[in-house]
């Protein structure tokens, strides 16, 4: 009851702020953040900014801008709705919206003094008082020793932690009069957080004791609508989404090509944009594999239930560029491998790491290559086994099997215990981080597929197929053997 108290408080409390009529703006629209930078002697290695763009689950676009010689810069994207964004490094969080326009003032020298002006100047420099300049932000978060504890006792202790978190956000309301899109976005996050933490314990508590979940303990439906409205878009969503989708108990299998599983999807929430969050996730999650059929197969049903624009249009032109590379895998692989891209056309002086796998794909080339990145998760640890399988059925085609890890000795006797066959590489953290950070990888196993030339023809956590041990074999259709 406290905690809704405190709801209806700050809604009174922001009623008071000064918010300007919007007119309705089409979704398409393309926003600008121009900027100018002063005392950039200070960094003056910094020759170019990167604006993040959040999207689903772990996934993320990039733009990069050059500074000029004056020291401006000039974003141009469709945010699709608004939402939050960040400058890598210099500022956490900018919310944007369809025919935005934003100017910042950056000061190398003074970089908790940043200044906005613009159609989102007063927004955003609220925002940045919230979440930087002021720090009344907070992210709320749960240890390992949290994830231990009783059901009781760790919602208790999640629900003193949020109002804690509600209580500043009533001191930063009251302080700036905040307008009705900074509220609705500062509450979507503070929920977010909150119910994020609640499905990350419903997955790791049986885990970590052995003791089981209530099934009742995830129906979290009603609370999330008020989240799922598709007016204000806070980035923390589309990771709720995913892990509501994933729920124990819910959909025990989500790597099926399954009509099945996507009408259940579509149909385990009557909140009709959390829905297609949820739809819109597991699209996703295919796509991810390089998965073109599902898409394929199941585009109708996209079409008619998956209509918000900023779940949308980043799934079509994921369709695009997962079907281009299907068809032609060599350009991504060498931008993956070397740095080679049409719009540079050169290779990129690798580090450390990228030159040694470099040497691995080069010393093996002629064979069909099956790179297992692999460290201390559990589900890389079960698959060495598969490995070992593979290497088995294998043993008297052109396959190598390569994999690498941390130079760990726990590693190193992970590999021993399983009898691990293949080429083993235990690299030096930076090298192997080096190529995780190279390829925004957030996970591990992670695997590359790589044919008889050098291309690497399908990569990511999916390829070693879950099949019963002695049944496993690599997907034929990419490769030749």
């Amino acid at each position: 009851m406290r905690f809704g108290c405190l709801i209806l408080l700050m809604f009174v409390v922001l009623a008071c702020g000064q918010e300007k009529k919007k007119e309705t703006v089409n979704p398409l629209a393309y926003a600008v953040i121009t900027g100018h930078i002063k005392n950039r002697q200070v960094y003056p290695q910094q020759s170019a900014l990167k604006v993040i763009i959040p999207s689903y689950w772990n996934a993320q676009t990039i733009q990069e801008c050059a500074i000029r010689p004056d020291h401006t810069f000039t974003f141009r994207f469709q945010p699709l709705a608004l939402r939050d964004i960040s400058i890598e490094t210099f500022i956490p969080y900018l919310l944007i919206r369809p025919g935005d326009s934003l100017h910042i003032e950056l000061d190398f020298a003074k970089l908790n003094k940043v200044e906005f002006s613009g159609t989102a100047g007063k927004l955003n420099q609220d925002l940045y008082a919230y979440t930087d300049g002021e720090g009344y932000y907070l992210e709320q978060r749960a240890g390992t020793d949290d994830q231990k504890l009783p059901v009781a006792a760790f919602r208790k202790k999640m629900d003193n932690e949020r109002e804690v978190r509600l209580q500043r956000i009533l001191r930063f309301a009251k302080k700036y009069q905040i307008g009705k899109d900074l509220q609705k976005w500062i509450m979507k996050g503070l929920e977010a957080e909150y119910y994020d933490l609640l499905l990350e314990y419903g997955s790791l508590h049986s885990l970590l004791t052995g003791d089981t979940v209530p099934a009742g303990f995830f129906n979290f439906d009603a609370a999330l609508e008020n989240l799922f409205t598709g007016e204000v878009i806070h980035s923390r969503l589309f990771e709720l989404a995913a892990k509501f989708r994933t729920r124990p108990g819910l959909i025990k299998d989500t790597l099926q090509n399954s009509t099945e599983i996507l009408m259940r999807t579509a149909s385990s929430t009557k909140n009709k944009v959390l829905s297609q969050f949820m739809v819109a996730s597991l699209f996703d999650t295919h796509l991810g594999f390089n998965d073109v059929t599902f898409f394929e197969e199941n585009r109708d049903f996209f079409d008619g239930h998956v209509t918000l624009p900023i779940l949308r249009e980043p799934l079509l032109r994921k369709y695009e560029t997962k079907k281009a590379y299907l068809n032609n895998p060599k350009p991504v692989s060498d931008a993956m491998l070397y740095g080679v891209t049409p719009e540079n056309g050169k290779m990129i002086i690798a580090g450390e790491g990228m030159r040694k796998l470099q040497q691995v794909i080069q010393a093996n080339k002629g064979k069909v290559i099956l790179i297992n990145f692999w460290g201390g998760c559990p589900a890389a640890i079960d698959n060495l086994s598969i490995l070992n399988d593979l290497s088995e059925i294998y043993k008297n085609d052109e396959v190598a099997f390569v994999s690498i890890a941390d130079d760990d000795p726990i590693i190193r006797k992970w590999a021993d215990d399983y009898d691990l066959k293949g080429q083993k590489y235990f690299w030096p953290d930076p090298d192997t981080r080096e190529i995780m950070k190279n390829w925004h990888i957030f996970w591990s196993p992670y695997y590359l597929l790589i044919d008889k030339e050098g291309v690497i023809v399908d990569y990511g956590s999916h390829i070693l197929p879950r099949m019963d041990p002695g049944k496993n074999r690599l997907p034929s259709g990419r490769i030749n053997l």
